[in-house]
């Protein structure tokens, strides 16, 4: 089973991120106090939104440049065979993982979660802030692998079957 993330929602991430990213932008340069009764009056919360939008621009800037690569790349963001899960659908997958190394799979909020029975051979080849990450997740009670609901689409049930299967034979 292969599972390509849509181009057309591909092309949509980006162009909402852009018109977000515009709009930090805007909000920053421009001055949007307004009325005497707006809340923006207040300096202290005026700032606090500046600084705000100032840090979560490079946020937005490395969305736009991930989900480029993805439109240019038209990766395969899921992919199961007899051997291994491959895992691409976010920056902190773990990418290519043995079936074998896999202890069970369940479905937690909106994602479908695996757990691992030896997670550390997978981490110890990563690095930086993707190890951070994971670490978070992990933090949150989530599994080191979560794969997003979302990104599967009308797949998600048929995917979490098939890796049950796989990996219960």
């Amino acid at each position: 089973m292969l599972v390509r993330l849509q181009r057309i929602k591909i092309f949509f991430y980006n162009v909402v991120m852009v018109f977000v990213l515009l709009l930090s932008v805007l909000f920053i340069v421009g001055d949007f106090r307004g009325d005497s009764d707006s809340i923006l009056n207040n300096v202290f919360v005026y700032y606090l939104f500046k600084i705000f939008f100032i840090i979560t621009i490079p946020l937005y800037i490395w969305c736009i440049y991930w989900f480029t690569l993805k439109f240019i790349k038209n990766d395969v963001f899921i992919s199961i065979d007899d051997e291994y899960l491959i895992d691409q659908s976010s920056y902190i997958a773990l990418g290519k993982i043995k079936l074998t190394d896999i202890e069970m799979v369940y479905s937690k909020d909106v994602f479908i979660c695996v757990k691992l029975k030896n997670p550390e051979e997978y981490l110890k080849n990563i690095k930086g802030i993707k190890k951070k990450l994971i670490l978070a997740n992990k933090k949150m009670k989530y599994e080191y692998i979560c794969i997003s609901k979302t990104i599967l689409g009308n797949n998600n049930l048929k995917f979490y079957n098939m890796l049950q299967e796989k990996i219960k034979n």
